[in-house]
């Protein structure tokens, strides 16, 4: 059975909801219409965004965007995004960002956000509990729970930088895909395939027992692939 689309809810734009208001991406220009792929990637973060902006290029046209909402609404903006463009893919990328301040509920909206997404046919990557646990598959596996400060001290070490303060200047969030490229002690394709044995391994857990967990790759095979085509 077709899965039922989840158009956004006449009450919430009758309420004016803040996300609705973002503005959407325009119609496709002639870069979408010559590549033989268009993906609209929604990020929730910007280092997603400007790590996903480089594999623009090769036959793909890509739109990455930070829209600064919730993971439900985020999911919600790529129903209304894929149902009015001509993009062949709209993605949703996100973290599980755990905040010990807010509790186990934190959990139960991202699994909700995931099962909104799967009732209307939206692709979801997503890293729990963040998106640079992908960047450190590109240097080995992880078996184990790794906090966002174990992450970032890790990077900051391989790269000889503060990753926490100047990982996120705009500049470098740019360079971090070629910079892992160009690293050979990194290797984009052991990440992919280490990722994968992740999701084998927890894909099906609870949310709250997932991390280490992300499903990034699915997002770069994509694109890899498109590329390719």
């Amino acid at each position: 059975m077709p899965s039922r689309r989840n158009r956004v809810k006449e009450t919430d734009r009758k309420a004016n909801k803040p996300w609705l208001k973002r503005k959407q991406p325009g119609p496709a220009t002639s870069p979408i219409i010559t590549a033989k792929r268009a993906f609209l990637i929604l990020c929730e973060g910007h280092t997603e965004r400007d790590y996903f902006a480089t594999f623009s290029g090769n036959g793909v046209a890509l739109k990455a965007e930070v829209l600064g909402v919730t993971k439900l609404e985020l999911v919600d903006c790529a129903i209304e995004y894929r149902d009015g463009t001509t993009y062949d893919e709209v993605w949703v990328v996100y973290d599980q960002d755990f905040n010990p301040a807010e509790g186990e509920d934190q959990f139960e909206r991202a699994r909700m956000s995931l099962e909104r997404a799967a009732q209307n046919d939206i692709q979801v990557a997503y890293s729990n509990d963040v998106f640079e646990l992908w960047l450190r598959l590109h240097y080995e596996a992880i078996t184990g729970p790794l906090s966002r400060r174990q992450l970032y001290k890790d990077l900051s070490n391989r790269w000889s930088i503060n990753y926490e303060r100047e990982g996120k200047k705009r500049d470098f969030r740019k360079s971090i895909r070629e910079r892992l490229t160009d690293d050979a002690a990194a290797s984009e394709q052991a990440a992919i395939e280490r990722a994968k044995d992740l999701f084998t391994e927890r894909g099906a857990l609870p949310h709250a027992q997932q991390n280490p967990l992300t499903t990034v790759h699915h997002l770069v095979l994509r694109l890899l692939a498109a590329g390719r085509e």
